[in-house]
């Protein structure tokens, strides 16, 4: 029992073990936005959060003012600027992969799946590639307490759930969106039909400190001078945003040309909407649509915000592929189905390596390499799901007899 243990353990560290050098690939292989990049001065978000790490603890404009974890870890480190955000991007990418073992193991007790799943979250381009080139971002710091207060869900660590939750919201706002996690994942009634009250409460008392927290940044902010700008931002935003989305005006980056027809604007800001951001291996989804069913309504509160802050900020892609971790699991559960009726395994983990290495081919500028990336890893997703289904019509699902 002991050995069993033991090699069960020495599997488990040499599946993390290996996190290091994929991400270092991914490192080597990306032009960070270091100062001399093309961008470095052009684009003004990375700008913002050097200068919210330089001035901390003074407050920043909207919408850096509630995102002072980031800034307060830079400072406290004993490195220098750039150093310290590169280790704090680096650890909490490294983590984030390590945590999508950890969640998808206590689920599907399948070390195989849980590890295909953290390489499936390193081949998104958006997820791991984007952060790590604009590593100044704290995204990769979100991500990790995303995924830290969805283990603790899973775990019921309850008093370290509201630690994350409320590190996480100071990380970045955009936590608070996974808050009713703790109420969706745990009821086990049917979700529209019973209120269950007890874990409602639970919910509430848990998520307080950062609701608090969020609270009082908002209100220091509604007695300075940074309240008009933060009114006129949001108000600037949401009307472009919201004329995007519906392909009126084109907000892309790919030097394309804002008097394009409509139709084609359309076409294109609603592919980003879907394949874009998590690119095409999420289409394996499709083949048993049930199992997204049970992963989505858990996960709804995080995936349905994912695509509602749209209406308030820039960058499609780099805002939906938060809901990453839903489209993982979902994703890794219909290929375990698939593998169960008879169709190897192998097939699928071939595919999850050639996604990732399709980042490593375009090493460039991002928004560039990013089209190619998607078009390239859109094309095996297509070709490889003709394979799985020719492949499934000539194999019947393996059943036991009683």
């Amino acid at each position: 029992m002991r050995s069993f243990q033991y090699l069960k353990l020495n599997r488990e560290l040499l599946l993390i073990a290996s996190f290091i050098p994929l991400l270092g690939l991914l490192y080597i292989f990306s032009d960070l936005m270091l100062p001399g990049h093309p961008f470095f001065l052009t684009k003004y978000m990375h700008l913002a959060y050097i200068k919210s790490a330089q001035d901390f603890p003074v407050l920043q404009p909207p919408p850096f003012t509630w995102r002072l974890f980031e800034p307060f870890l830079v400072n406290i480190l004993p490195f220098q600027q750039k150093t310290s955000f590169i280790l704090i991007n680096f650890f909490s990418l490294f983590f984030t992969t390590v945590l999508i073992l950890k969640i998808i193991h206590f689920i599907s007790k399948d070390f195989n799946y849980s590890y295909l799943g953290s390489l499936l979250f390193l081949s998104i381009v958006w997820a791991a590639r984007f952060n790590i080139i604009e590593f100044w971002y704290p995204e990769s710091l979100l991500y990790f307490f995303m995924l830290l207060s969805i283990f603790f869900i899973y775990k019921q660590k309850k008093i370290l759930l509201s630690i994350s939750f409320l590190l996480g919201v100071l990380t970045k706002e955009t936590m608070l969106i996974i808050l009713p996690l703790y109420y969706f994942i745990n009821i086990k009634e049917d979700l529209f039909k019973k209120i269950n009250y007890r874990l409602l409460a639970e919910n509430i008392i848990i998520s307080l400190p950062a609701i608090i927290i969020f609270s009082v940044l908002s209100f220091i902010i509604s007695q300075t001078s940074f309240y008009s700008h933060s009114q006129e931002w949001f108000d600037k935003v949401f009307m472009h945003r919201l004329a995007t989305l519906i392909g009126i005006k084109s907000s892309l980056q790919h030097n394309l040309i804002d008097n394009q027809p409509w139709v084609l604007t359309f076409a294109i800001n609603w592919y980003r909407l879907v394949l874009g951001a998590f690119g095409g291996f999420f289409l394996i989804i499709f083949l048993r649509p049930k199992k997204f069913n049970e992963v989505f309504w858990a996960y709804s509160p995080l995936i349905l915000f994912s695509y509602l802050q749209l209406f308030i900020a820039y960058d499609i892609e780099r805002l939906i592929v938060i809901s990453f971790f839903p489209i993982i699991l979902a994703t890794v559960q219909v290929i375990k189905e698939l593998v169960s009726e008879g169709i190897k395994y192998i097939y699928f983990f071939i595919y999850v390596i050639l996604f990732y290495f399709i980042q490593l081919l375009f090493a460039n500028d991002f928004y560039l390499e990013t089209f190619y990336a998607i078009f390239a890893q859109n094309i095996l997703s297509i070709t490889f799901l003709i394979l799985i289904i020719l492949i499934s019509k000539r194999r019947r699902p393996i059943t036991h007899k009683i």
